[in-house]
């Protein structure tokens, strides 16, 4: 059975293996604003890649993005989940989110990461999380901080053109201590 996690304001459930669904994303991956930051706005056939990994990454690691549903309608407004991310040895559980920009300042980001954070370390046993967002990114950046997660470090991040990413980091116990 798909994993579904519902929050006060949020439905967050997985991708499913359907068109509607590659349409659906594509209609928040392809804003240019909402996608300011990243090397490009994403095409149809980007989404329907983005969705593939996402499914493969169910059931190769147990997890993976989830779509993030506004309860009270059903209207689909981005994406949030874990992913597995490495770059150059170093191998960590990416925790994301991605709201299309009429969204944005609302809480949605944290809200919706808030419940996946839950679900990684008491679902999941999962041992660290880490976020990451490129260095101008000061929405999201605000989003890690008021979850509790630390600063680790800042480098290029050579899947964003080489743009100067931030790194972010949480255990079970900063968790813990965050929610306290």
């Amino acid at each position: 059975m798909a994993t579904e996690i519902l929050t006060e304001r949020l439905r967050l459930r997985e991708w499913r293996d359907d068109p509607a669904e590659v349409d659906a994303l594509h209609a928040v991956l392809s804003d240019p604003e909402t996608m300011k930051l990243w090397p490009a706005p994403f095409d149809r056939d980007g989404c329907a890649t983005w969705l593939a990994n996402v499914r493969q990454s169910y059931e190769k690691h147990g997890y993976g993005r989830f779509a993030v549903e506004i309860r009270e309608t059903g209207q689909l407004i981005g994406d949030c989940g874990l992913f597995p991310g490495r770059i150059g040895e170093w191998s960590f559980v990416d925790i994301g989110w991605i709201l299309h920009a009429d969204h944005h300042g609302k809480g949605y980001a944290t809200e919706a990461a808030r419940a996946i954070i839950d679900h990684a370390f008491s679902t999941l046993g999962l041992t660290e999380l880490v976020a990451h967002m490129a260095e101008e990114h000061a929405a999201s950046r605000r989003v890690a901080e008021r979850l509790g997660m630390k600063f680790i470090h800042a480098q290029p991040y050579e899947r964003n053109l080489g743009k100067t990413h931030t790194f972010f980091r949480l255990t079970p116990e900063m968790w813990a201590s965050a929610a306290e």
